[in-house]
């Protein structure tokens, strides 16, 4: 049972890097946008990093039953526990280094990092199953 629901979790955050990877080719401004926010406030702060730790979590309890299970469970703990460094550091740090990369990423790199952002959602679905 924990298996089949980390696989939906796992293909949901498949789907929405997908999503962003749209985002990206087709509003690159609205992107930049949407990374200038992150931890702006205390909800987007810690809404996106239960999000992104459950995520992690899904692929270590998944990774025994993937294509790739040791770069599941790398990948996974690494994001599991940059998750929960981030939520322990002061929410200010992590808006002021997301504002700091929105400024420095050129518009027309969003674009250029969707086709390779939607490959990669679907290759993380396709060694999910």
């Amino acid at each position: 049972m924990i298996s089949i629901v980390s696989l939906a979790f796992v293909l949901l955050a498949a789907a929405w890097l997908f999503g962003v990877s749209g985002l990206c080719a087709l509003s690159p401004a609205r992107a930049q946008q949407g990374l200038a926010a992150m931890g702006s406030n205390l909800t987007i702060h810690v809404g996106e990093h239960l999000l992104r730790g459950a995520t992690g979590a899904a692929l270590v309890l998944r990774s025994a039953d993937t294509k790739t299970p040791d770069l599941f469970l790398l990948g996974g703990w690494f994001i599991l526990g940059s998750s929960l460094l981030i939520l322990a550091l002061p929410r200010r740090w992590h808006h002021a280094y997301a504002q700091w990369w929105a400024a420095r990423i050129p518009l027309w790199a969003y674009r250029a990092f969707a086709l390779p952002t939607a490959c990669a959602a679907g290759a993380l679905a396709y060694a999910a199953i």
